[in-house]
């Protein structure tokens, strides 16, 4: 009886490959894929341009400078 080798698993983008294509092939779930991406690369780009408030802002500081005075010593 022949062994047959062991199958390796798929990698990220092996998996990632197959997925697209096999949206791709339906063209109303490539669309609402295609929309479902926009929607979350718009939510992330909105997210970064928030800037902190002047209270976050100060606190970010003060704990930066305690970091650094800590690592000084």
């Amino acid at each position: 009886m022949a062994r047959q080798p062991k199958q390796t698993a798929k990698t990220g983008a092996e998996r990632a490959q197959i997925f697209t294509t096999r949206v791709k092939a339906d063209k109303e779930k490539y669309k609402a894929y295609k929309d479902k991406d926009k929607e979350r690369k718009r939510a992330s780009r909105k997210s970064k341009s928030n800037t902190p408030s002047p209270s976050e802002a100060a606190r970010k500081k003060r704990l930066n400078r305690e970091r650094v005075t800590k690592c000084r010593t």
